[in-house]
């Protein structure tokens, strides 16, 4: 067990450690001499009980250890510690006390110390696992001593395999290392490597082993090719094969431990990636490409042959980075190093973008190059490579040529059109008309010079022209704007003018292309249809002007109606008292009829004092301002509040916004729609009045809401309760006036509430809609235009 361990210690990434040691059962540890601080796997604190950290100072862990064993295991760690050779070992078994354990546990602890380069002991660390009652021994340990090693090697996930004494004798195998070889444990285990594996002989893999047998030094085969038989075929892997002298109890070399890993994803990963950049160099040939590279940091300079090509130098030789700035034409040198020079600064972005000239080294001609580059910085901004492609553009460049010369075609072209086609320079000034212009305006060509065309324009407009264009020129923008242009025969009609730029292939605007359309005839429409609507509009304020005397013609006569209406009624009411308090004996069953007429009275009373209000509600807002409808609910809440505390109410109200409306208008809204919710509970429920806000988008309004103002979004706002309800058969009832589901007997009121709540959220842009079951309670949602 100390040989495993010993392996396990010295190269553990190389043997997937961690992974082993869960398959074979243990538990991992590791103490620091710098901090005293021990630490450990769960599996080790498993074993010791402690489940609840994986670290503790070294005083404080070895108070689990059982008190008669103590001395013994610090001993042992000082030991291991101390040693003068650099590295030592451990290797204790003792007992565990755990945090809420009462009986211990026999825990073997087996370690080594590690050295720094000075021979410093920097820790201490190694594995534990769990020993047998003494009073139970483990036969299986007592049979064979190496088993827990065979059985942690054939759990292990790793390909591995123990070769043993002078022949190499195929010791343990494990099927990953068997499925490799393509063989079966009993073709392979104890006999002879070669006559296993006759195929290994004069093959580097037993070479390997052999030296690291005699040598003792460890050895690792890299990406070795194995075909594994399937039955659709060979499967070809690549393997990493690590080999590690294998030692007994005295540190004697008893055999080779090989440990394989799978790499062909590795591999394959690779060789896809060198095909891929031979396809990309293959496509940069194909594109007539040319690149090169700079180290910036060690001055190193790299291109493929197509740049060299192109600069003339033989593909065979070695150029620097100079001697291809030297091959760039006098004036265009400084410009491309600047350029170079800009884009090595991190603050630049690293892009290089120019178009500079050079002379062959071999021929002597001129070419034309465009150059676009990258600068690569590490985390610091400091660059590191400089990466370009050049591209010959001669022949796009004579294209170009061409294409100017064919400017005159265009002309020609531009001659034969109906409207008044012109160039202009960068700065405005004109460079050439079509011959519809000059048949239009009956000038020369003398006229038009400079800023010449001017003059053609109506003297109340030029000034709007010019400064417009002037302004158009500087921005280098399209332009498109309207004038009159005068005619030959000194009329003036209206044009429709639009410019466009036209730009190098730096972006700079050359010239400017335009046209003007003749408009006149659609003018003189938008003329007179200008004229009907302002004549439309000035009857539209005759209108509102007679609707507003109307209005105001209403607010007093409601105000004369509801006063000349309330006298005559309480009249009937004092005199009804004066004949019940002086004749009351002499009334006899005439003073129900007495009631009944008194209380119609106050029944009519009640309703011109609604009609009143109504017909207040009908004209528009008084007066628009920013209102809380927060405090016009608390507002309305307070003036219900008898009624509130009699049928022990309850208000949920969440946050609500502030709209622009008449204050005094929502608050007899919400004031109607709370006293309707407290007056129509259920008999014997707490009523629940919730009021809640919402923002829905314009396309989420039900039908039933579509005569609101239109707005982008609405503030959506649920007044509900848990009232008896009604049909929603009634819908297009309620919102009337005069208009009752109950009978008077049942719930007084006048029928017209909800008719004002119509009006109200009607005169704010909005509208009002209802839902309800019988028994289930209402919901009232008012919808008013977010501004």
């Amino acid at each position: 067990m100390n040989d495993t361990f010993d392996l396990f210690a010295q190269s553990p990434e190389r043997l997937d450690a961690n992974v082993v040691f869960q398959a074979a059962g243990l538990g991992f540890w590791e103490f620091d001499p710098a901090t005293s601080m021990i630490t450990w796997d769960d599996r080790t604190g498993r074993l010791f009980g402690l489940t609840r950290e994986n670290q503790l100072p070294y005083a404080r862990f070895i108070v689990h250890i059982h008190p008669d064993d103590v001395d013994r295991v610090h001993t042992a760690i000082q030991q291991a510690l101390n040693t003068h050779h650099g590295e030592g070992s451990f290797d204790q078994t003792y007992r565990t006390i755990g945090e809420r354990e009462t009986r211990s546990r026999r825990i073997r602890f087996m370690g080594r110390s590690s050295v720094d380069e000075t021979r410093q002991i920097t820790r201490l660390a190694g594995v534990a696992f769990n020993l047998p009652d003494e009073s139970q021994p483990d036969t299986q340990w007592q049979r064979d001593p190496h088993e827990p090693f065979q059985q942690l090697v054939e759990q292990a996930p790793a390909a591995m395999a123990l070769f043993s004494g002078p022949q190499l004798t195929v010791t343990v195998a494990n099927k990953p290392m068997l499925r490799y070889w393509d063989r079966t444990s009993e073709q392979v285990l104890n006999k002879p490597l070669l006559d296993a594996l006759p195929s290994a002989f004069g093959q580097t893999i037993y070479e390997s082993v052999r030296a690291v047998l005699t040598t003792g030094e460890p050895a690792v085969l890299s990406e070795l090719a194995v075909s594994v038989p399937r039955h659709e075929g060979p499967e070809h892997l690549y393997i990493n094969l690590s080999l590690e002298p294998f030692r007994d109890a005295a540190g004697t070399i008893t055999g080779v431990l090989a440990v394989g890993h799978d790499v062909t994803e590795l591999v394959t990963s690779r060789q896809l990636v060198e095909a891929r950049r031979i396809e990309l160099m293959a496509a940069v040939d194909a594109a007539e490409i040319s690149i090169w590279s700079l180290n910036v940091q060690t001055e190193q300079f790299r291109s493929n042959d197509r740049m060299k090509t192109l600069f003339g130098i033989p593909n065979t030789a070695e150029a620097s980075i100079r001697f291809f700035f030297d091959r760039i034409v006098e004036e265009d040198r400084q410009r491309m190093l600047d350029s170079f020079m800009h884009a090595l600064q991190y603050e630049s972005g690293g892009r290089c973008e120019i178009q500079y000239s050079i002379l062959h080294a071999v021929t002597g001609q001129k070419r034309t190059i465009r150059s676009r580059g990258q600068t690569q910085f590490d985390s610091e901004g400091i660059a590191q490579r400089f990466s370009c492609i050049a591209q010959d553009i001669t022949v796009r460049q004579q294209a170009e040529e061409a294409l100017r010369t064919s400017e005159t075609r265009f002309r020609t072209l531009a001659n034969s059109i109906d409207h008044l086609a012109w160039i202009a320079n960068a700065d405005g000034s004109v460079a050439w008309y079509n011959q519809r212009w000059y048949d239009y305006a009956g000038i020369d060509s003398r006229h038009k010079e400079g800023w010449g065309w001017q003059y053609v324009y109506h003297p109340d407009h030029v000034d709007r022209v010019v400064a417009f264009a002037t302004k158009a020129w500087q921005q280098g923008e399209p332009f498109e704007l309207t004038a009159p242009i005068r005619r030959h025969d000194g009329v003036y009609r209206w044009f429709l003018i639009r410019g466009y730029p036209i730009r190098d292939a730096e972006g700079n605007v050359q010239q400017w292309i335009g046209s003007n359309t003749d408009i006149d005839e659609q003018k003189q429409v938008e003329a007179n249809l200008e004229a009907q609507v302002r004549d439309r509009t000035a009857q539209l304020q005759v209108l509102v002007q007679n609707l507003q005397r109307s209005n105001e013609s209403l607010r007093q006569f409601a105000y004369i109606a509801s006063h000349d209406l309330q006298e005559p009624l309480r009249k009937i009411q004092q005199f009804g008292d004066l004949l019940k308090s002086e004749y009351n004996d002499q009334l006899g069953s005439g003073t129900a009829y007495l009631d009944r007429m008194q209380l119609a009275a106050s029944r009519m009373s009640t309703l011109i004092r609604d009609l009143l209000s109504y017909s207040r509600i009908a004209i528009q807002p008084d007066s628009i301002q920013l209102v809380s409808l927060r405090q016009v609910v608390d507002d309305a809440i307070a003036d219900l509040s008898l009624l509130a505390d009699e049928a022990d109410s309850t208000f949920r109200i969440e946050p609500l916004p502030t709209i622009s409306g008449d204050a005094s208008q929502l608050g007899q809204l919400f004031q109607n729609l709370l006293s309707n919710a407290l007056k129509f509970h259920r008999p014997g429920v707490q009523p629940v009045v919730t009021i809640t806000c919402v923002t829905v988008p314009a396309d989420a309004l039900p039908d039933s809401a579509r005569s609101v103002r239109v707005a982008d979004a609405y503030y959506r706002i649920d007044v509900s309760d848990n009232g008896i309800g009604f049909d929603e058969k009634y819908l297009d009832r309620i919102f009337q006036v005069f208009q009752r589901l109950h009978t008077r007997s049942e719930y007084a009121g006048t029928g017209i509430g909800l008719a004002i709540c119509s009006k109200v959220v009607a005169n704010h842009g909005g509208a009002i809609i209802a839902r309800s079951q019988p028994g289930q309670g209402s919901t009232f949602s008012i919808y008013f235009p977010r501004d």
